[in-house]
């Protein structure tokens, strides 16, 4: 595809690191770490500090309670100090089943919310039979939509396998990134159902 990374470009960006349950000043000195290490000058010199992800919260900070508002409170205190982005991955509270957005909270304190720059919920509506990833909220100014929903796409390929020289059929599936709101999903609910009527 034009456009696309090259397997190397990719190799080269993209690293995977074993997650380690660390206390929180720990945990952040790890950050840092692999914000330096993996730091670049772009060709006009700027430094471009890559995107850390922790997934999930829990797997990566060792805090003693995850609804203590002062121990969650100086964690997201010394991610800030790191001047990298951070991705912090938590989960919702399991009573939590509605694809409303307003329902949703980060599991614990509400201080992890609290001090991000900006929230996101990966959401299911089932009536839709969507996944979509919605914006709560963004400090600062954000773009002019505030969901992106996955399309899954399924699809097969002949490949080659190492075992026994013959071709196999292998199918996969993966999510298409498509700029939705709540209209378009209302509209997905409204042509489900005209199917389901139709059938």
């Amino acid at each position: 595809e034009v456009g696309a990374a090259s397997w190397a470009e990719f190799d080269a960006w993209f690293h995977l690191v074993p997650s380690r349950r660390l206390e929180p000043k720990h945990a952040a000195k790890r950050v840092k770490m692999f914000a330096d290490e993996f730091a670049y000058r772009d060709r006009k010199g700027f430094l471009v500090r890559p995107v850390i992800v922790l997934d999930t919260a829990s797997a990566n900070i060792d805090l003693e309670s995850e609804n203590d508002a002062s121990q969650v409170g100086k964690m997201m205190s010394a991610l800030k100090e790191l001047r990298a982005p951070v991705v912090v991955i938590g989960h919702t509270p399991k009573a939590v089943v509605r694809s409303d957005l307003a329902d949703q909270s980060f599991r614990g304190s509400g201080v992890w919310e609290a001090d991000a720059e900006q929230t996101f919920y990966l959401l299911h509506d089932e009536s839709a039979d969507m996944r979509f990833l919605a914006s709560r909220k963004i400090r600062f100014s954000g773009p002019a939509y505030t969901e992106v929903d996955f399309g899954t796409l399924l699809d097969a390929k002949l490949v080659e396998v190492p075992w026994d020289g013959r071709r196999q059929n292998k199918g996969y599936c993966h999510g298409v990134p498509t700029r939705s709101d709540q209209k378009r999903r209302n509209e997905e609910k409204e042509s489900r159902t005209a199917e389901r009527q139709s059938e």
